[in-house]
């Protein structure tokens, strides 16, 4: 029974080890591809968020957009309007201005204008709603040119006036008199801050990353209309370059639209949506860092690696427990079958003496006592040749033992014949094997 422990307990080892190492890889494989799966929904489930909020904004801006224009259009085009244009112009009169100054500062109260101004065809004369109103510098007069060529309504981009310095846009519409005839320019100027900007840069949920900006291709570079969370003052002053590594905004510019993954203008990692805007000639980026979407989720917390190893950690605990119990089995089994061993060999009539590998008895049987003279408390531990000792009888020399030709061989050795015992008290003994 312990040959049989031996040589079973190491396979199953063996098999223990095989059976842990394919759990362990099953674990790891698996967690992995959970964390994947889960890292793809969330970054879907982010991306949908940013389409919705990239489209929306989109679309709100382009309505105001062309509204604003709309609303340039009608009011050139209003009786009203063109009555007191066409008084001005023909009066330059301080009544007269008087008037349709009044009807410009209702304009502008009305449709929430920084400013309006007026001005004749030629530019020499000019006329607003306010005192002290700074005149057009040459870009606003350029796209003046433009609406008077066109003879449609028309808005500039964002720009930095050259006189005050300060960001507005403006909506510009010629006026036209009974006969179709351009009579003057009337230039509606908006301030960005009093609904583009912070409809641009309203976030409905709270985050430390996420934002939205707008811009424009000019050449072969990009410029920023709008401000950036993590540049300062980079309206119509930061700028990207074609070329240079693929930014979201870059992408944009290529005449790319929808999702986007890769670096921002910080070169971190993030994911975006970009649409351009109907009717502009503006496009718009909503972004977030990939790292605050996994913070938001169970990656802030644990990363796949800590996770495979505390379940291969638990695994392997079970394991050992569990061989643990069969090696408790095993032993348990074994010590019956040794007692039960023990209880055949004190029954049987043959002495019987059991040794370990080294010559040590082990086990005598009462008829081996009875013998030798040695009891089984004084014996055991002894070696087998200070308890069997054994003489040829016909030459009286010292036997040789047959256990230690038994150990280095493995084999059945016999007791040569005419053999006696000498027992412990020096009783001669005639013994033969069975």
């Amino acid at each position: 029974m312990t040959n049989k422990f031996i040589k079973e307990f190491p396979r199953l080892i063996l098999s223990y080890f095989i059976i842990f190492l394919v759990i362990a890889i099953f674990i790891t494989i698996s967690v992995f591809n959970f964390f994947k799966v889960e890292q793809e929904k969330i970054k879907s489930n982010s991306l949908k968020e940013l389409e919705v909020i990239s489209t929306l904004k989109s679309r709100q801006i382009s309505e105001w957009y062309e509204g604003e224009i709309e609303d340039a259009n009608l009011i050139s085009n209003s009786s009203s309007f063109i009555k007191h244009i066409t008084e001005w112009v023909g009066n330059l009169e301080q009544e007269v201005n008087n008037e349709l100054v009044s009807e410009l500062k209702q304009l502008v109260e009305q449709h929430d204008y920084v400013d309006i101004l007026v001005y004749s065809p030629n530019f020499k004369n000019f006329i607003s709603s306010r005192e002290g109103s700074i005149s057009i510098d040459e870009s606003e007069s350029e796209s003046a040119l433009i609406a008077i060529k066109t003879k449609t309504a028309l808005c500039t981009d964002i720009f930095r006036n050259d006189f005050d310095r300060k960001l507005y846009i403006d909506f510009i519409s010629p006026v036209f008199n009974r006969q179709g005839e351009i009579i003057a320019i009337s230039i509606f100027r908006q301030n960005p801050d009093s609904f583009l900007y912070p409809l641009i840069s309203h976030w409905s949920i709270q985050s430390e990353t996420a934002e939205t900006y707008i811009f424009r291709k000019e050449e072969d570079s990009i410029v920023y209309l709008s401000e950036l969370r993590f540049q300062s003052e980079a309206i119509l002053s930061f700028k990207s370059i074609e070329g240079e590594e693929t930014t979201a905004t870059i992408f944009a510019a290529d005449g790319n639209e929808g999702i986007y993954e890769g670096f921002d203008y910080r070169k971190e990692n993030v994911i975006a949506y970009v649409d351009i805007i109907t009717g502009t000639p503006w496009a718009i980026v909503s972004k977030i860092d990939l790292n605050e979407i996994f913070n938001k989720s169970l990656f802030k917390y644990t990363n796949p690696f800590i996770v495979t190893f505390i379940l291969v950690i638990i695994v392997l605990l079970i394991f050992t427990q569990l061989l643990s119990i069969q090696r408790n089995k095993f032993y348990k089994n074994m010590l019956l079958a040794q007692e039960e061993f023990k209880t055949t060999l004190k029954s049987i009539g043959d002495a019987v003496i059991t040794t370990d590998i080294s010559g040590k008895v082990m086990f005598i049987n009462p008829v081996a006592q009875n013998l030798t003279g040695w009891s089984e408390r004084n014996a055991i531990g002894k070696h087998i040749d200070d308890v069997f000792v054994i003489l040829n009888e016909e030459n009286r020399n010292r036997a040789e033992n047959p256990i230690k030709k038994v150990i280095e061989s493995g084999l059945i050795i016999g007791l040569a014949n005419h053999t006696i015992l000498i027992s412990k008290d020096g009783k001669e003994i005639p013994i033969s094997d069975s």
